[in-house]
């Protein structure tokens, strides 16, 4: 059953929504594995459209989308049990465009918030101590910081400049 799951995801003629939905379902219905089931088949589903190219940098989160219905959901999978592709299909594609909606509402609320930071380091007239930089970590696409380098850019005995 597997090995047939397997091809049906990796068969390019398929839809990216068709694919990870009817391969979610299946899987569940499988259900290979004593625990970890549902995280796998939710994990899956983000990362296909990436697999497939349909997404470059995220992963939408289906599966939240999928929890403001989560008895439609259910319902769905139950039918896709007794033949009903469409019901899940449906219900997928439903959960997506809620999960696109909320991944473009939080990168709207990121930038805002990169704006207010922009504002407030504008307004900073006093230095910061080192070669620290708040700036720097606010206008990175992916800041990348751990305590190491925040201690040494902020203590001003550190020996490295």
């Amino acid at each position: 059953m597997t090995h047939d799951l397997v091809a049906f995801i990796n068969d390019p003629m398929i839809p990216t929504l068709v694919s990870a939905t009817v391969s979610h379902a299946q899987f569940k219905t499988i259900h290979p594995f004593t625990d970890g089931n549902g995280r796998t088949g939710r994990a899956w589903v983000q990362a296909m459209p990436k697999h497939r190219g349909v997404t470059r940098h995220v992963a939408v989160s289906v599966s939240a989308g999928l929890l403001a219905d989560v008895g439609g959901y259910h319902s769905a999978l139950t039918a896709y049990r007794t033949g009903d592709v469409d019901s899940i299909v449906r219900a997928f594609a439903d959960a997506s465009l809620r999960a696109v909606h909320n991944a473009r509402a939080l990168a709207n609320d990121i930038e805002q918030l990169r704006a207010g930071w922009n504002e407030r380091l504008t307004a900073r007239k006093a230095p910061m101590r080192g070669n620290f930089s708040m700036r720097s970590l606010v206008d990175q696409s992916s800041p990348v910081s751990s305590q190491p380098l925040n201690s040494e850019h902020s203590n001003p005995m550190s020996t490295r400049r």
